[in-house]
């Protein structure tokens, strides 16, 4: 394990053993049965393999440690599920989510009537779709932490380990909900139409970029496939309620 995904590992491991965000559980892809599985399991391995490290130090040793004694208190189901979310769901920064965020922002950008003659009408109209889809959820990005949040002993405890605050915390709900919202919208909207369609609105968009006025500075050879993050979330995207953990 490199300093990195320990690192990382920390710091998803710190944010699954808060009691606070188990309300914001189902927007988080985080099925309550695994939301309460999970935190607990990570509490009973912090009491037997030792609280976080320090902030800023290093978590190698520390990290191993938790993660072994979480794959024997979990179920296989369950770990499974950690790994995934870990992977595809949790972002700690940089490139994490890159795909699903500039298609968002592109997705808001061509939902407008000068964008039409650029993408058809039947792209136009599924793009414009995905993110009316999406105005519902859009308070979830704007999380008042300070009100809504409620920290326990152990997230009070926790938050100063980790040297963070309810506004931090609040951030990282918000741009977790926010990027599954869209994914859950372009799936409906435009995932489900199928390959072909996909494969039109890439090409259209990337034309777009490359002659339009676009308000996103991105090009074409950067643009990522649309739906390409869909594969990496299969695992969880398919979980069903009534199987055991």
């Amino acid at each position: 394990m490199t300093l990195e995904d320990a690192l990382r590992w920390k710091r998803v491991l710190w944010f699954l053993s808060l009691d606070c965000w188990q309300p914001y559980s189902r927007s988080l892809w985080i099925r309550p049965e695994y939301a309460v599985a999970v935190r607990n399991a990570i509490h009973k391995a912090m009491s037997l393999g030792g609280p976080f490290p320090p902030y800023c130090s290093d978590p190698r040793e520390w990290t191993y440690d938790i993660l072994d004694l979480l794959r024997s208190e979990l179920s296989e189901r369950a770990f499974s599920f950690l790994l995934d979310w870990r992977r595809s769901i949790f972002i700690e920064g940089g490139s994490d989510r890159r795909a699903e965020f500039q298609w968002l922002w592109l997705c808001r950008s061509l939902a407008k009537p000068d964008r039409k003659i650029w993408l058809g009408p039947d792209i136009y109209e599924a793009i414009c779709a995905c993110r009316d889809t999406m105005i519902h959820d859009d308070a979830l990005g704007e999380l008042d932490a300070e009100t809504v949040l409620i920290l326990t002993e152990w997230d009070e405890n926790a938050m100063k380990r980790e040297e963070s605050s309810k506004e931090r915390l609040g951030d990282l709900i918000s741009v977790m909900t926010v990027r599954n919202s869209f994914c859950d919208a372009w799936q409906i909207t435009c995932s489900q139409k199928g390959s072909l369609f996909l494969h039109e609105i890439f090409d259209r968009t990337k034309v777009f970029l490359d002659e339009g006025d676009s308000d996103i500075s991105l090009t074409s050879e950067e643009l990522p496939f649309p739906s390409s993050w869909e594969l990496e979330q299969i695992g969880l995207k398919t979980v069903k309620d009534s199987e055991s953990l």
